[in-house]
């Protein structure tokens, strides 16, 4: 067998490649010499779905210049290159854009570890700084929130109100976002920007792009405005397209009657929007039941202590086939049928379905269970299911009409709400 190597991936630093697939422990024994101390040093990357527990990517918090900067292998090396930490000595240089008094403010080295938020100049959102002091060196990233009034955009469209309220959404979803990987999972801005664009890589490397160019020293708040008017119409058509955002009246929407017994019912599933569909349903009822059951398993309330979701959320996969096994007769409508690990094609280059329903029209549904709804959207899950849906096509003979991916964690949570925060 080929000796073990890896690499630092050139799309995405925070992202470790094995030349092939290894444990979370073999990774810590290849990548440090004393496994680190920090909980947060290295998790499996859940673009990836493991096999045994075992996986080729993984990301690292190379926020954390102790961390990175004691990678063996030469990797460290790798880091010091793209990092190129500013020393003491050297001058230290922000965006056009950054306020005098806030420049000041920031860099006169009084300002704790983590996130300050200074107002920012209106329209634009709050300028945010982030510092982190390690390893003998002063880490600083700055951004500027987009703007969160709907004018701004409308000045953008030339008044085309369909398209501002698009990018009103997205622009927003992306402060949003960030706030939640910097502030709440404490990223650096870098690996926050990272994890958003592997989330929904084709319209976010939009928005990253003009965000790029804000963080060039040299750069000025109208030249972002000047990118994010060139690219309007590209931004507000992805997002549409692939479903991120919408500007639905609300006389599209069709209201449900429900008797107080069925509402009560409803309240009781993990996603009562979709009660009176039996089919979803009945998924749901499996994944509740599958909660129940490897909540029990004392290996899966350790991996979750652990933030081992990889061992995690195999465990939960293999409680929810055996639900799906005993599914009572009468679960489904009449010529339903599902199956749980169904082998859509075998070998090399084949797929398996979590979920698979198939109905007496010939159609199919599918679902998958994810740790969470960010990593169903990311680019290499999206392109799985597509692949999915060709096979399902070619190999089954059924018509898709419904492809739907469900956080198992949404499931646990209430029944461990204490290791849930």
């Amino acid at each position: 067998m080929a000796p073990l190597t890896a690499q630092v991936d050139a799309r995405d630093s925070a992202r470790i490649v094995f030349s092939q697939a290894v444990t979370l422990k073999e990774a810590t024994s290849y990548l440090w010499r004393q496994p680190p101390l920090q909980p947060d040093a290295i998790r499996p990357d859940p673009v990836e779905r493991s096999l045994a527990g075992r996986q080729r990517c993984y990301l690292i918090n190379k926020a954390d210049l102790d961390l990175v900067f004691s990678l063996q292998h030469g990797l460290a090396n790798e880091y010091v290159k793209r990092i190129k930490p500013i020393m003491s000595k050297g001058s230290v240089e922000l965006p056009r854009w950054v306020p005098p008094h806030v420049r000041q403010t920031i860099l006169n080295g009084s300002l704790p570890n983590g996130v300050h938020h200074f107002p920012g100049v209106k329209p634009w959102g709050d300028v945010v700084a982030w510092i982190n002091r390690s390893g003998g060196y002063v880490s600083i990233e700055v951004y500027e929130e987009y703007p969160d009034d709907i004018d701004y955009y409308l000045g953008i469209t030339r008044g085309d109100g369909h398209q501002a309220r698009l990018l009103h959404q997205v622009y927003t979803g992306y402060n949003r976002d960030m706030r939640y990987f910097v502030e709440e999972k404490g990223l650096s801005p870098d690996s926050a920007r990272s994890e958003i664009r592997r989330i929904n890589d084709e319209l976010f490397k939009l928005v990253i792009e003009a965000t790029v160019m804000m963080l060039n020293c040299g750069t000025g708040i109208s030249a972002v405005h000047n990118s994010i008017r060139s690219s309007y119409s590209q931004v507000a058509e992805t997002a549409e397209r692939t479903g991120y955002a919408s500007t639905k009246s609300q006389e599209a929407v069709e209201e449900i009657r429900l008797s107080q017994e069925e509402y009560r019912a409803a309240l009781k599933q993990v996603f009562p929007g979709q009660y009176l569909d039996a089919v979803t349903r009945t998924v749901d009822e499996i994944g509740q039941r599958a909660a129940e059951r490897v909540v029990k398993n004392p290996a899966f309330v350790k991996a979750v202590q652990n933030e081992d979701w990889t061992l995690a959320g195999t465990l939960f996969h293999s409680a929810a086939k055996e639900e799906a096994r005993t599914l009572p007769a009468g679960a489904l409508p009449p010529g339903w049928t599902l199956t749980a690990e169904h082998t859509i094609q075998s070998g090399a280059g084949g797929s398996r379905a979590d979920v698979l329903l198939q109905g007496p029209a010939l159609e199919a549904i599918e679902f998958d269970w994810k740790t969470t709804g960010r990593s169903a959207l990311s680019s290499g899950a999206r392109k799985e299911m597509a692949k999915h849906a060709g096979q399902i096509t070619v190999n089954i003979g059924a018509k898709l009409t419904k492809q739907e991916s469900r956080s198992w964690v949404d499931y646990v949570r209430p029944l461990l709400p204490s290791l849930f925060r």
